[in-house]
């Protein structure tokens, strides 16, 4: 079997409870917006005709009533007791008593018929509806009695039938309960819903139709305006015209002041947007469309050109000031790493020569011979490391 879900209906202290009851020809309890009035069959009993009261259930708890959405998906609501509880409170406290209508219209108000009494189904107190309305509801079901003042109400419309039932109008927030329940657990079908449009007999029909006919009385056609093309605008003078049905040749021109409107006198004016109409006898003859000016191209000046060339010129010069001033920086960086490398270059042969003079094994002096004589390996090295050092000087730091 098909399942669908459940929604429990809530109640919120300042948005929620019911504010009307609909007397109609097939009750129930609908939707969370709660017009209800197809979905479960919540009838009446005359509880008393010499009095002409009504007493029947309002809300019911835990009964599943099957709505559907925009889309057409199925789903149940239902009432919690401790909900009932407090929307019957609320609808005391909020002075609602007063508030019914036919088969939930607005504006088929029931003066004659208001509430004067409800209870709630209390078995452990002896709460129970008289056993004449032969309807078993649980605790917690919200009963309501009607007085019905009205003649024509009373006899043509309850005591015939056409009304049978009660339902209630109000707002309540829908939480959903996270159950599933068969399709058919509620007793109201698609073919119950229909039932006043396919079974009510014609006379029963013809009662309602005339009933809310004298509720709203006849209403008056409405008028169709008749609509009138026109073009407003304003005269460069700032004068408001009204051109109809546009500015157009043949067209009546009508100056508005806060007076009225009045024909515009024979002459030419001049639109806003540049346009030239010619009126004769408050009607446009001729049009003339704005004349675009080419504005012709200022010489420049003679002085000033000259100046801008001289500029140009001095950014020019600049600019190649620029490119020679980076040439020589980047010549001067490069002999900068040439000299650096061979500065590098010589410290390693000092350091070569130091090291050999270090390992040269120590001689004792010998006289001064102004004789020539082969030198010592010191002295070699001695006049190596000079030799070096003229040879290896950076050129930098030379004179010439």
């Amino acid at each position: 079997m098909d399942k669908i879900p459940v929604f429990d209906l809530l109640f919120d202290e300042n948005t929620s409870g019911v504010d009307t009851v609909s007397l109609v020809n097939d009750p129930a309890m609908e939707s969370h917006w709660l017009a209800l009035n197809e979905d479960s069959p919540v009838k009446f009993m005359l509880q008393s005709e010499e009095k002409r009261i009504l007493l029947g259930a309002l809300l019911i708890p835990d009964k599943l009533i099957l709505r559907r959405d925009q889309e057409g998906n199925a789903f149940f609501i239902r009432f919690s007791r401790e909900v009932i509880e407090k929307t019957a409170l609320k609808y005391y406290r909020d002075s609602n008593t007063n508030n019914t209508n036919a088969e939930h219209q607005s504006e088929w108000t029931l003066p004659g018929v208001y509430m004067m009494g409800s209870f709630i189904k209390d078995s452990s107190i002896g709460m129970l509806p008289p056993p004449s309305l032969n309807e078993d509801h649980p605790d917690g079901t919200w009963f309501g009695f009607f007085k019905v003042e009205d003649d024509e109400v009373w006899s043509k419309y309850v005591k015939e039938g056409v009304f049978n039932g009660f339902s209630i109008e109000g707002k309540f927030p829908l939480s959903n309960s996270g159950e599933m329940a068969d399709v058919n657990a509620s007793n109201e079908t698609k073919q119950e819903q229909d039932t006043y449009t396919t079974e009510m007999d014609t006379e029963k029909k013809n009662w309602l139709n005339q009933f809310l006919t004298k509720l709203v009385g006849e209403l008056p056609e409405t008028p169709q305006e008749e609509t009138v093309e026109q073009f407003e605008a304003v005269l460069s003078d700032g004068v408001n015209v009204v051109a109809r049905p546009n500015v157009e040749i043949g067209a009546e021109l009508m100056e508005v002041k806060a007076s009225g409107e009045s024909p515009v006198s024979d002459g030419d004016y001049e639109m806003e947007d540049g346009r030239i109409l010619s009126v004769e006898a408050g009607k446009i003859t001729d049009i003339k469309e704005k004349v675009e000016e080419i504005e012709e191209p200022v010489e420049e000046n003679a002085e000033l050109k000259a100046e801008l060339a001289k500029v140009s010129e001095a950014v020019a010069t600049l600019a190649e000031s620029m490119e020679a001033f980076k040439a020589e920086l980047a010549k001067a960086n490069e002999a900068k790493d040439k000299a650096e490398s061979e500065l590098e270059g010589f410290r390693k042969e000092a350091q070569e020569l130091l090291t050999e003079l270090k390992n040269e094994p120590a001689t004792e002096a010998a006289p001064r011979i102004a004789t020539s004589r082969k030198q010592t390996s010191k002295e070699r090295a001695i006049a190596k490391g000079i030799a070096l050092t003229k040879s290896k000087r950076p050129n930098f730091f030379n004179n010439n």
